[in-house]
């Protein structure tokens, strides 16, 4: 017979009639959530709803799903996302990045590579995926029924499999509980989905979300356009 005896900081001994093993869990990956207090969003979702309308199918061409997303649309992304949205979330990045450096320090200058948006509806989803060419990620919920909408699930990085298979097992899925307002940040490297709509044939209201990567200049040689934090 096989059992855990949990020690401090997730570590375990395996004993056995036989033999005892130590297992230290290393690497562990986090998501980090917040508040984010957006006084017009009202506003900013009727646009992301016409501009939903005008064109639903807008996904991009490598992504292996269904979604209407302003992420290869540059110029969309910059006339729908109003800066002062841009900032709020900014001020929240950098009071993340002042919460992680103090465990975590990496050198260089921390800068928000891209923001786009995300709507789904009816049979809308993302498919499982990560940002591997980022430092960190997030997302603004900006239009979540979480009665109606499909929450972000989280993959076990120590895995390549098939997750669909493992849907109901916290060991390898996770799906933290989030709200309209939430913003969370997380590692780019992080594999994750959704799958949109709960009830795809009567639901109407659609599932948006403001999505953002975070880069690091002594880690990262890219070209890609970069808002500066600020933080060093």
């Amino acid at each position: 017979m096989v059992s855990f005896l949990c020690l401090a900081r997730n570590e375990y001994i395996l004993k056995t009639n036989t033999m005892s093993m130590e297992q230290n869990n290393i690497f562990h990956s986090f998501i980090w959530k917040t508040k984010l207090d957006y006084k017009e969003k009202n506003k900013l979702i009727k646009k992301i709803e016409h501009n939903y309308f005008e064109n639903p199918d807008k996904t991009p061409k490598k992504w292996k799903c269904k979604v209407h997303s302003s992420y290869e649309d540059r110029n969309l992304s910059l006339d729908t996302i109003p800066l002062d949205l841009i900032y709020l979330i900014e001020n929240k990045v950098n009071a993340f990045l002042d919460a992680y450096f103090r465990t975590n320090e990496i050198i260089g200058n921390y800068f928000i590579a891209e923001y786009w948006y995300n709507a789904y509806k009816g049979f809308q989803f993302q498919e499982p995926h990560e940002h591997g060419d980022s430092l960190f990620s997030g997302c603004y919920y900006l239009k979540f029924n979480k009665d109606k909408h499909c929450q972000t699930t989280f993959y076990n990085p120590n895995f390549r499999i098939e997750f669909d298979k493992l849907k109901n097992n916290p060991y390898f899925c996770y799906t933290p509980e989030c709200e309209e307002d939430d913003l969370i940040i997380f590692p780019s490297a992080l594999m994750h989905s959704t799958e949109g709509i709960i009830d795809k044939n009567e639901c109407e209201e659609l599932r948006i979300t403001i999505s953002f990567n975070i880069i690091n200049d002594h880690v990262y040689n890219t070209n890609r356009s970069k808002n500066n934090l600020n933080y060093h």
